[in-house]
């Protein structure tokens, strides 16, 4: 999807007004999704985090990468750790 971003991004300052870069990226995510499904299955490979992660963002590396808990485990900490919760 890399591709798809930088066509995103580089498009004028009006263009840009026009329509923001998170509606650009939406209106290409089927075609950015069928690319990396593409390339993965040239490349032998299955789409996991890693892989995606790579797809998304090319050479650049993030400085902060967050990971969701599902929210049944979050609720499950939170009733152990929070006691103001227990009384709920």
């Amino acid at each position: 999807m890399g591709g798809f971003w930088r066509q995103c991004n580089a498009r004028s300052a009006p263009e840009k007004i026009r329509l923001s870069h998170r509606e650009c990226m939406r209106a290409r995510m089927p075609e950015a999704r069928k690319a990396e499904a593409d390339a993965a299955a040239r490349a032998g490979v299955r789409l996991q985090p890693p892989t995606l992660m790579r797809a998304v963002y090319g050479s650049f590396e993030p400085a902060l990468i967050v990971m969701l808990r599902l929210p049944w485990e979050r609720m499950h900490a939170a009733y152990y750790n929070y006691v103001h919760y227990r009384g709920r």
